[in-house]
């Protein structure tokens, strides 16, 4: 009987020193850097990107990114039939959130937009 204990008692000894070097490599093998705002490209601030659509960091929620007007397709002209005209007087080919579209252009040409509201001037 005493050499039962003895041999369970080593392979239960063996087995535990396996398993502490087993999870030791596994953590160093895990460890890494995490990402920065900066490098994941979250380097604008709200006040930059006023008016478009933003995504904040999830690691720091003051950093964020938007599109700026030309990824957009914003232009201060409105030179193409069927583009947005907004309050501001800017123009895109596609909707920007935070804007208010008042009409569509009709004639670039002789500076022509059909309201969306009845009664805009």
């Amino acid at each position: 009987m005493n050499i039962k204990k003895q041999k369970f008692s080593g392979v239960s000894l063996f087995t535990l020193a396996f398993s502490f070097l087993a999870i030791s490599d596994t953590s160093a093998q895990t460890c890494a850097t995490p990402p920065t705002c900066e490098s994941l490209g979250y380097t604008l601030t709200a006040s930059q990107c006023t008016g478009r659509t933003v995504l904040k960091c999830p690691l720091d929620t003051s950093k964020i990114f938007c599109v700026s007007a030309a990824e957009a397709g914003e232009t201060t002209e409105c030179s193409n039939v069927g583009d947005i005209l907004y309050s501001d007087m800017s123009c895109s080919t596609a909707p920007i959130s935070g804007k208010v579209a008042i009409g569509v252009v009709a004639s670039p040409t002789r500076g022509l937009a059909i309201a969306l509201e009845e009664g805009m001037a």
